[in-house]
């Protein structure tokens, strides 16, 4: 009579719990069982949501993360002393005697080598004045050319801290057919450098974004026509941004561009003829039956793109974003990818509800990294943010007030805005907006999409009113997938007795 397996006899939520705990060398022995122990490992391990790569003065550390809906990191493996590495899975740390560069490169092995994988971002964080950099850039350069197939990493970030080259030694190992977006960031630098080599890679002609944040930093014209998304703070002359422009009408793929630029580029000694609307304030540029539009923003930069209906909006970082990912590299070791998750969403949702328009820029992000580290525990003080961000501590603590007030309104508004959708009664929406800012209070939405907990709280409430909408139908109208939905509800549910109404 044949048995049930045990392991496979587990619900699912222990199981995959057993499973995130096991290093991942386990995993992937686990995973070579047989074909369904194959799909399991394949569904729940790969694909990585991220891979960052540490390699500066205090701090050399791996971190993976494969929490999509969650801002806890899954893996961390770092330098302890000369002689000991840290493993920390989830919370649960364990030491590892040996070299860490040794061990670092064997555990990267275990994940590189199985070639499905799937990895979302890939972040390399180094600083030019440490010694053991060489070493692990080096050492992972090897292993990536040994194991026979390129990584599908769809975003990849690069953070210089120094002023040489960066290590572009990675491209090469990636699929150029996956490679959608890159991101370069650096330290300090007093000359121009041109990343001339970069242009000749086949990953650098097939992907479709590049945001390059440094003023001294740039790539040679001809190589950007091809990009649908182009973002440089090197400072234009109004020669460059003509020539850039004329590329882009030879362009079928591209869509948006920004450039930093001394001054209005457009005046009467322009070149090339265009149209200037008022109303708009939108410069526009037509050769044949294409168009192209212009606009100057407020910081100055100039934007160049095509029809707005074309704009995909994952592609799209805004500016603020790009501070934010800049700034908290300078703060260093001190920021949990947690805190820079949670930040970033919350930027979001203020650019999407268009509101705070009259603070700066560097206001809303100081704070919003502030807000984040508090709630993340992070090891930085507001003090740290003020220093980097520029910004006055008494403004970061005036605009934190006025964020607040705003953050507790929000998960409320959300519901109301789904149940008027969902054609649910006025007092089927007085019990769930009384649910949610019982839960916001509770803080069981922090780091949550608005429409993730306008669904779960809508959910619970039919629970409890003869008002029933089913959790697809939910999902539907907040465009929100139905296990994210559920997992909070279940987290809610627990709570039920101080959520609901008495």
């Amino acid at each position: 009579m044949p048995r049930k397996s045990l392991f496979y006899g587990l619900p699912d939520i222990p199981r995959w719990k057993i499973i995130r705990l096991m290093d991942y060398e386990s995993k992937y022995q686990l995973g070579r069982c047989s074909k369904r122990t194959f799909c399991l490992i394949d569904s729940i391990i790969f694909p990585l949501d991220l891979i960052i790569l540490k390699s500066r003065i205090g701090c050399m550390e791996i971190e993976i993360s494969t929490n999509f809906d969650d801002p806890l990191t899954h893996y961390i493996f770092s330098k302890r002393d000369d002689e000991n590495c840290e493993r920390n899975i989830d919370g649960c740390k364990s030491i590892i005697r040996g070299d860490f560069m040794k061990t670092a490169l064997m555990e990267l092995r275990k994940i590189f080598c199985y070639k499905n994988a799937r990895i979302r971002r890939l972040n390399i964080e180094e600083n030019f004045k440490n010694g053991e950099r060489k070493k692990l850039i080096n050492g992972i350069a090897n292993i990536l050319s040994s194991i026979g197939h390129q990584l599908s990493v769809k975003f990849l970030e690069l953070f210089s801290c120094g002023s040489g080259d960066f290590s572009l030694g990675f491209l090469p190992f990636l699929k150029p057919e996956v490679l959608e977006r890159i991101i370069f960031f650096s330290g300090k630098r007093t000359e121009l450098h041109i990343l001339k080599d970069i242009v000749e890679l086949e990953q650098w002609k097939k992907v479709q974004s590049v945001y390059i944040c440094h003023d001294q930093l740039d790539v040679p014209v001809e190589n950007i026509k091809h990009l649908s998304y182009y973002h440089n703070e090197r400072q234009k002359t109004s020669m460059e941004i003509k020539t850039i422009i004329e590329n882009y009408f030879e362009s079928k793929s591209f869509v948006r561009g920004r450039f930093k630029c001394h001054e209005n580029p457009f005046n009467s000694d322009f070149d090339l003829p265009f149209h200037f609307n008022p109303s708009t304030q939108l410069y526009i540029f037509q050769k044949g039956e294409y168009e192209l539009y212009a606009r100057i923003t407020s910081d100055g930069s100039v934007c160049i793109q095509k029809h707005i209906a074309d704009l995909v909006a994952r592609h799209v970082i805004y500016r603020q974003n790009l501070l934010l990912r800049g700034k908290c590299y300078l703060l260093g070791r001190k920021v949990p990818y947690s805190c820079v998750k949670y930040a970033w969403n919350l930027l979001d949702y203020i650019h999407k509800d268009d509101v705070f328009k009259e603070e700066s820029r560097q206001v809303k992000v100081a704070t919003c990294v502030w807000f984040a580290g508090y709630y993340t525990r992070a090891s930085f003080s507001i003090n740290d943010v003020s220093s980097v961000f520029g910004v006055p501590v008494e403004e970061i603590r005036k605009f934190l007030r006025m964020l607040k007030e705003w953050l507790n309104e929000v998960p409320a508004q959300s519901v109301m805005e789904i149940c008027g959708f969902l054609g649910l009664s006025e007092s089927f929406q007085e019990i769930a907006v009384g649910i949610a800012r019982k839960a916001t209070a509770k803080r069981l939405f922090f780091g949550r999409n608005q429409f993730n907990t306008a669904a779960a709280t809508i959910y619970m409430t039919t629970k409890v009113s003869s008002e029933k909408r089913t959790i697809i139908e939910i999902g539907e109208k907040t465009r929100t997938g139905v296990a994210s939905n559920l997992k909070l509800f279940e987290i809610m549910w627990a709570e039920k007795a101080e959520l609901l109404p008495e």
